[in-house]
């Protein structure tokens, strides 16, 4: 049998890996994504006036406002 002289990284090694990973892609999708929801934020506001959305009925915005929780919960929680 051979001798294995692999030497796996420690903890802190891995630990300071995954921060640097986090920022990593944290930065690329502050690059990306978030001008992208930007130009759709101001799309939509372009598209509706404000008298229109005062009128909509608040049980139809239910998905609209479970759709952004669980946005928000995937981007903290799942992503970073």
């Amino acid at each position: 049998m051979e001798n294995d002289t692999t030497q796996y990284a420690g903890f802190w090694i891995r630990f300071v890996a995954y921060l640097i990973d986090a920022v990593v892609i944290s930065f690329i999708e502050g690059v990306l994504i978030i001008p992208l929801l930007i130009l759709l934020g101001f799309n939509a506001a372009f598209f509706q006036s404000f008298t229109e959305l005062q009128e909509v009925d608040p049980v139809v915005l239910i998905p609209a406002i479970i759709s952004a929780g669980t946005g928000i919960y995937l981007s903290i929680f799942l992503i970073t």
